[in-house]
């Protein structure tokens, strides 16, 4: 087989090893390599030695290069949005697009969600939750009292991915009570392999739920990648499971820093997406099969909006926010809308992302809305403690909060009345410190 002629454009050098060891050099030719500071270089990958170039002779190799596959490689230490620039400007210089591939590989692999999803290929669980990054590390399963769970979300996660892992799931899964569908506002106008600078998280799932390539990208992708990468997914087991990704949550607690607090806008702008017909008519139908599949395992569909940080949640468009919520009535299932909920910074890592402390707040409150919803009963709430109905009595209106506590003891008392015998606990205090009237 005839080799392909390549060009390795690195936009972090530091990651070259990385990129290439994700590379099957036995599909390619590599005729170039480029990177900060590379003229007058040579470097030796395999059995070969390639001349390497700088960005300041780039040039050199755009003349020449039209015909080769431009390599994109090693995460950028800036900004992710990097990528697409880079692919841009080539793009621009007239390199076709579909030569001009995304090889940041290693990155997009989560040993934690692949290990996620062996254990619920062998063990049963009682519900799952799917999303991108919002439902990754802003729910804390532990304070959803609905039995045993794992989570599914991922960075970069899109609805048809979400979509795909549930099938996956319930080939495994015969007892599932409930999902969580991880939503945001642009969730329909987001389409990972749309998104060039993160499309090869993609990957994860063709590897891990054996899909076919789903793009010209992919298709490419897959053509060039190194065996090794198949079998890395390959060897995650369950052992790694961490099914409520503390490890994940550990990494990312910490405080909003000032810059994030300066660039507000420029987060924003992230947030929102632009709208492509047919992106938004793929979303749709996803949706709908999604929410199908999940009825048609007995399992009831739940939607899960979370919020963002203050400046973020005031400033967003409100058409886009209103269109989504309009949307969304048009489909028969629960939604768990708390975007406008009102968390403050410390609550947020960043300004789209909650922390610990918010991941608990938002929690509760879906486990909240879970017994509203009659999703799970009353009575899993028995163990909350006086401390948890205080917050909850903070976030809830009179009524809501009233009426959850009401059902709460009213279980309560149904389940002392079942017993043959109660023991009795008595409290004795000073009435003499009795300060009333």
């Amino acid at each position: 087989m005839k080799k392909i002629p390549a060009i390795l454009l690195m936009l972090n050098e530091a990651r070259l090893k990385e990129t290439v060891s994700s590379l099957d050099l036995n599909k390619i030719e590599p005729v170039a390599v480029v990177f900060n500071g590379a003229d007058n270089k040579s470097l030796q990958l395999g059995a070969q030695k390639i001349p390497a170039f700088s960005f300041n002779s780039i040039d050199t190799l755009l003349k020449r290069g039209a015909n080769c596959l431009w390599l994109l490689g090693g995460l950028p230490s800036t900004n992710i949005s990097d990528v697409w620039l880079t692919a841009k400007f080539l793009i621009d210089e007239g390199i076709p697009r579909d030569n001009i591939i995304n090889c940041i590989i290693a990155p997009h692999l989560s040993r934690s969600w692949i290990a996620n999803l062996r254990y619920v290929e062998r063990n049963p669980v009682d519900f799952f939750v799917t999303g991108i990054s919002y439902t990754e590390v802003g729910l804390d399963l532990n304070q959803i009292s609905a039995g045993k769970g794992i989570n599914l979300s991922c960075s970069n996660q899109d609805l048809h991915q979400g979509y795909r892992i549930a099938k996956h799931v319930f080939e495994h899964q015969q007892a599932v009570k409930f999902v969580l569908i991880g939503l945001t506002p642009y969730s329909f106008r987001y389409d990972n392999q749309k998104a060039f600078a993160v499309c090869t998280r993609n990957l994860q799932y063709l590897l891990t739920l054996n899909l076919a390539p789903q793009s010209e990208h992919d298709k490419r992708l897959m053509q060039i990648l190194s065996p090794n990468v198949k079998r890395y997914c390959d060897a995650v087991t369950d052992a790694d499971a961490d099914p409520n990704f503390e490890r994940l949550k550990r990494a990312v607690n910490r405080d909003i820093t000032p810059t994030l607090l300066a660039n507000w806008e420029h987060e924003l702008d992230n947030l929102t997406k632009k709208f492509w017909v047919d992106t938004v008519e793929h979303n749709l139908d996803t949706l709908e099969d999604y929410i199908k599949l999940c009825i048609e395992h007995g399992a009831k569909p739940i939607g899960v909006v979370l919020p963002f940080a203050p400046i973020i949640r005031r400033h967003y468009p409100q058409d886009l926010l209103l269109h989504f919520r309009q949307t969304l009535r048009r489909y028969d299932f629960d939604v768990i809308d708390l975007f406008d909920l009102e968390l403050d910074y410390k609550c947020f890592y960043n300004m789209s992302h909650l922390n610990f402390k918010g991941a608990r707040q938002a929690s509760d409150l879906i486990n909240v809305g879970l017994v509203e919803k009659k999703i799970i009963a009353p009575s899993d709430m028995l163990r909350a403690d006086y401390a948890k109905l205080h917050d909850l009595s903070s976030k809830l209106d009179r009524d809501r909060f009233n009426a959850l506590t009401d059902k709460i003891f009213e279980s309560a008392v149904q389940k002392l009345r079942r017993k043959d015998k109660l023991k009795l606990g008595f409290v004795l205090y000073d009435a003499s410190m009795w300060c009333g009237d």
